[in-house]
């Protein structure tokens, strides 16, 4: 029975030895991994090669007892680093859109295009004069510069089109 995890003795010499969590994407492994050897070792692991599920590094130790704090070093660093990976991840901006979120989207569009309309029609508004509220609103979008008098079809697909316009300055299609 191993009394430390992380710690795996080869021949005489002591190795620390952690595996990724599955939560990784090669992509962000590789980056760990540069990060851990940066100082250590010049390491830079080209994008065609595979990268490893584990970090394996030799504490050049032969004491038990120095290798186990040594071990519990470097996993406070490792674990430090993958917090590190982890918080990146969560705030880094998003640059896809679901189709369930488009739907939700076009969704509260129409319904807020809709309530719009008939506000408009209850004060009486003219044609011209909604238009050039949603103008003022919006700016000049496509397909909306005037009432629409299309199928409810038709005007969702305006509202899609409209959500597409105006996530497209921040890097969503």
């Amino acid at each position: 029975m191993r009394s430390q995890t992380r710690l795996v003795k080869r021949q005489s010499v002591y190795y620390f030895r952690a595996r990724f969590p599955e939560e990784f994407t090669p992509e962000e492994r590789r980056r760990i991994l540069s990060e851990w050897f940066q100082e250590r070792v010049r390491v830079r692991i080209p994008k065609r090669v595979a990268v490893p599920r584990e970090i394996a590094q030799s504490l050049k130790e032969k004491n038990k007892g120095i290798a186990e704090s040594l071990v519990r070093i470097k996993t406070v660093e490792l674990d430090a680093l993958f917090d590190k990976v982890r918080r990146e991840r969560a705030e880094a901006p998003r640059t896809t859109i679901t189709d369930a979120e488009i739907s939700r989207i076009v969704a509260k569009a129409t319904a807020t295009r809709m309530s719009a309309d008939e506000e408009g029609r209850l004060l009486g508004l003219t044609d011209e004069d909604f238009a050039r509220h949603l103008s003022q609103d919006f700016g000049p979008v496509p397909g909306f510069d005037r009432r629409p008098r299309h199928s409810f079809d038709h005007s969702q697909r305006l509202v899609k089109r409209r959500c597409i316009f105006l996530l497209r300055p921040f890097g969503i299609s």
